[in-house]
């Protein structure tokens, strides 16, 4: 499906081409969507001239300028459309007069400031012209940010025809001949039409997606829901609702029922849209006009997953970064920052955890050896407690165990796994001389973690000096 969204605004002059014969030029602006506007320029004994001006944050380019005698008119139509319009860039889907014949009276009218795209093939063709604009050519795949707007460059196989495709919306520019026709809906499916356009191009995130579908959607028939599903990675992701937007991992999109419209979509990824109707709405999907919808919508369908793929993909970068602000790059655990997020309630315990002998084994192994050591030790650590506890690679060779226990006695038992496992651990594997131990100091209470952390501390003490390999227990936070 390539239909192209139907107008939003549209509005006809009229010019003459002055020569032997009066001939009148009819130019038909359409804005396609909110930077997008369509020029058609028809005259009698003319190619039809059909350009495209886009807007970004750095400027505008304008696609297919046309020929000497259609300019003047379209010149006046960028005028109306905006008098204050910023036209940095002009491309031809060819060299042909009718595509890009009005370059000269650009240079003239609006500047020497304004580059030409083109493809290498086309930029010998287009010095014919005697144009002093600087020109930038765009092989296969090359792209040009207008500024909040990138376009990418597609070059025919026959090298001799050139069009941009725009990756917010997916619409190929290039030569139409003829004007696309309009999808021709009853009125009461017009009306979901041009809402649901709207909300496709303005909508980011999936749940808002899914509740300003459904109310777009009101006049067609009850729709119950909306699910998005994606495929990247090879795995399929269901997105709104409760999985929001990141989403939730799922084999496969589940099986439409009888009263579900599904819309698959190649681009940008493999997706699946359903539809989930009501059951007095069943007529509905009988209705073939609906089909007929669906297709008109498809280039902003398009977009609005490029969108919400754009976004997931920040939020779920951000994530990682602020995970990996909180995160001992070396071990994996958490850091002295994740420390600080970390609220308990009511009376919990603290383990402080120290290698004993770590100094030697990098000195006699090597660090690359006590690396190993150190995750062995998170590991293992890990294993020990539960989801709610925290683990935290404190110093060069410690470790600070946050537990929700509250009771001292739970503390001691886990502290005692942990130092058990350790001194079971298989040294050799590692490629340390000796085996492996490690002391540990443990405190409960309802104090402050740095009141909890000092009674850990001192119990540490405690047992390093009980000839390492031990386990002690603090007395109380002010121990």
């Amino acid at each position: 499906m390539t239909l192209e969204m139907t107008q939003a605004h549209s509005g006809r002059r009229t010019a003459f081409l002055l020569g032997a014969e009066a001939r009148p030029v009819h130019i038909e602006t359409t804005q396609i969507d909110g930077g997008t506007w369509r020029l058609r320029a028809t005259a009698e004994g003319l190619s039809p001239v059909t350009s495209y001006l886009l807007v970004g944050d750095r400027g505008c380019l304008l696609m297919d300028p046309g020929s000497s005698l259609t300019w003047p008119e379209i010149l006046g139509a960028l005028a109306r459309i905006d008098e204050s319009i910023d036209i940095k860039w002009v491309a031809g889907h060819s060299a042909l007069p009718s595509s890009v014949g009005a370059l000269p009276l650009i240079q003239s009218t609006l500047g020497s400031d304004i580059t030409v795209i083109t493809s290498p093939a086309l930029a010998p063709q287009l010095a014919h012209y005697g144009i002093r604009l600087p020109i930038l050519t765009l092989a296969e795949g090359g792209t040009l940010d207008l500024g909040g707007r990138r376009l990418s460059a597609e070059v025919g196989e026959d090298t001799q025809s050139f069009a941009l495709r725009d990756a917010m919306t997916g619409r190929l520019l290039e030569l139409s001949e003829q004007p696309e026709e309009a999808t021709q809906l009853p009125d009461r499916l017009e009306s979901a039409r041009k809402a649901l356009e709207n909300v496709l191009l303005t909508t980011l995130a999936p749940i808002a997606l899914e509740g300003r579908a459904l109310a777009a959607l009101a006049p067609v028939g009850r729709v119950t829901s909306l699910r998005t599903y994606v495929r990247q990675d090879e795995i399929w992701w269901e997105l709104g609702g409760k999985a929001g937007l990141l989403g939730s991992a799922i084999n496969e999109p589940p099986p439409a029922g009888d009263l579900t419209l599904r819309i698959e979509l190649t681009e940008p990824t493999p997706t699946v849209l359903d539809l989930r109707f009501a059951p007095q709405s069943q007529q509905v999907l009988e209705d073939p006009a609906l089909a007929d919808l669906i297709t008109s919508l498809e280039i902003p369908l398009s977009s609005a997953i490029r969108r919400v793929l754009t976004l997931r993909e920040q939020v779920l970068m951000t994530r990682k970064l602020r995970s990996d602000l909180r995160r001992d790059p070396l071990t994996g655990v958490g850091n002295r920052r994740a420390m600080q997020n970390w609220a308990p309630t009511g009376n919990w315990s603290l383990l402080m955890v120290d290698l004993d002998g770590f100094a030697e084994i990098n000195e006699i192994a090597g660090h690359n050896a006590g690396d190993r050591v150190l995750r062995t030790i998170a590991d293992i650590i890990t294993r020990e407690v539960g989801k709610k506890d925290l683990v935290v690679r404190y110093g060069g060779d410690e470790f600070v165990v946050l537990l929700v226990a509250e009771e001292t006695t739970a503390a001691h038992d886990i502290a005692e796994r942990i130092r058990a496992r350790v001194a079971a651990a298989d040294a050799e594997s590692l490629g340390v001389p000796r085996r492996l131990s490690v002391s540990v100091g443990a405190a409960s209470g309802s104090g402050s973690p740095l009141s909890l952390l000092s009674a850990a501390d001192n119990a540490l003490r405690t047992a390093k000096s009980a000839g390492q390999n031990h386990v002690a227990v603090a007395d109380s936070p002010e121990a």
